[in-house]
């Protein structure tokens, strides 16, 4: 989750495929599948990219927040109002899932 224009959609490409993507059209929603080995057992990671998700409403914003197993929040080091809306991406997922333990990693993008 970030805000537009992060790179959301090339970190996600550049990790399922490692190629670094140049230029990406924006997102409406893709998934994405991507078989790895945590703890010595094969899982598999379903990623789902999505365009920002302000714009959509709270009923359909809440169920995509609550189906969710972990969250990946992305800012831009060359925007860093990006930064400070992380707060608000954080806040609306743990509302979501109606707890203050989330899984998540926050990511620097654009270096």
């Amino acid at each position: 989750m970030g805000s537009v224009g992060v790179g959301k959609s090339s970190y996600v490409i550049q990790y399922i495929s490692n190629k670094f993507v140049e230029e990406y059209d924006p997102t409406i929603e893709d998934t994405y599948k991507k078989r790895i080995i945590m703890d010595g057992r094969s899982i598999t990671l379903e990623i789902l990219d999505t365009a920002e998700l302000d714009g959509c409403c709270s009923l359909n914003r809440d169920f995509f927040l609550r189906s969710c197993h972990g969250f990946i929040f992305i800012f831009s080091l060359t925007l860093m109002g990006s930064l400070e809306a992380i707060n608000g991406y954080r806040d609306a997922a743990i509302r979501a899932k109606d707890s203050e333990q989330i899984p998540y990693i926050l990511c620097g993008n654009k270096v």
